[in-house]
Order: structure tokens, then C-alpha cells, then sequence
């Protein structure tokens, strides 16, 4: 990353656990958020448990994906009938059919997660790949550095 800085570039750079410090809690979701038509949250936490964690918000809406092996038996992830593979494209019609300008996306899904990010933007919506801050957020008891 030292060699980076002798290059003429117009990005910035961070390290890799960055969204942890950005998105590990709920104030900096919902401050992130204000100003929204409407949050939409895309990630793998339990349905109920993501309701409750969004419950003072006035216009909200879930989508939730199939967890992965980490979380597959832990009770506040969502598990479905088929794994995230087989799923992804349902996802993406269902990005495509709610998501509007004045959306603000959040996405905690995995590599996968970078096409939901996109395909909310293609919609006109602002969109965050929140990551592994999901587990923070719901207090799942993993750690997303092992």
C-alpha cells in the first residue's frame, strides 16, 4: 500500500475491517440513513431479529438471504430451503421490483453482496456493503476475523 501513494489516484484506501468501525452499531446505521425515503436491508440475520433491531424506523424493508455454514445453526440468522447460490437471482428480481431512488441499501451478504449492491444502484438507490458488521450489529457471538 506504500507504492500506492506514488500513484496519481483519485480513490482512497483503508483496511479491510473498515465497515466495523463505519457500520458495528445501530446509531451509525440509522444516522448513515437519515435523510432516506426508506431503509433496505439485505443480509442473512432472522426476521425477527432484523424487525427488532430496525423497529423505531418509519418506512423499512427486509430481504433476506440464506446464511452461509459460520451461522447456518446460530437462531438470529436466516437459513431458507436452498443455500445462497441457488438463490442470488431471486434476490436480484426481488432488488430490482422494491428498491427506488431515495432508498439507502445496506447489504451483509458476502462476496455475492457486491452484485446486490450494484443492482440496488442500477434502481437508483444509495448502497453500502455493510459486510461481517452485520454479526456485530445482531451480538451473534462469531467473530468475522475467524
Amino acid at each position: 500500500i506504500h507504492g500506492v501513494s506514488d500513484m496519481n489516484l483519485s480513490a482512497c484506501f483503508t483496511e479491510d475491517k473498515a465497515n466495523l468501525t463505519l457500520f458495528g452499531d445501530m446509531e451509525s446505521i440509522k444516522a448513515i440513513s437519515e435523510g432516506a425515503n426508506r431503509i433496505v436491508f439485505i443480509g442473512s440475520a432472522s426476521d425477527r431479529y432484523i424487525m427488532d433491531l430496525f423497529s423505531g424506523v418509519s418506512s423499512f424493508l427486509y430481504i433476506p438471504v440464506p446464511t452461509h455454514f459460520k451461522t447456518r445453526s446460530n437462531n438470529k440468522y436466516y437459513s431458507g430451503d436452498q443455500s445462497l447460490p441457488y438463490k442470488y437471482k431471486d434476490v436480484i428480481k426481488k432488488i430490482h421490483s422494491v428498491v427506488t431512488v431515495g432508498d439507502v441499501v445496506f447489504v451483509a451478504a458476502g462476496v455475492i453482496g457486491k452484485l446486490f449492491v450494484l443492482h440496488s444502484k442500477y434502481n437508483g438507490a444509495v448502497a453500502l456493503d455493510v459486510g461481517s458488521a452485520l454479526d456485530q450489529i445482531a451480538d451473534a457471538n462469531i467473530h468475522s476475523l475467524h
